[in-house]
């Protein structure tokens, strides 16, 4: 299945997703949502969650890589 298949299921049950996966072989990540702000705003609000979870290693951001925190 595509990914864009899979964004095909997804928005059939939902109104606002992020679809995000990470390539086994070439280890690019791809990502597929329905509107940039919505879009945006789910992924930080994701990041958010994850920062928040009491986990045994560190969860490392390139904070070059986040478009701010304007949300």
């Amino acid at each position: 299945m595509t990914l864009d298949e899979v964004k095909a299921v997804v928005s059939e049950h939902f109104t606002n997703y992020v679809v995000v996966v990470l390539d086994d072989e070439t280890g690019c990540l791809d990502y597929r949502f329905n509107n940039d702000k919505i879009g945006k705003m789910l992924l930080q609000e994701a990041r958010s969650d994850i920062i928040s979870y009491e986990v045994d290693y560190d969860v490392e951001w390139d904070e070059e890589e986040v478009e701010g925190d304007e949300f």
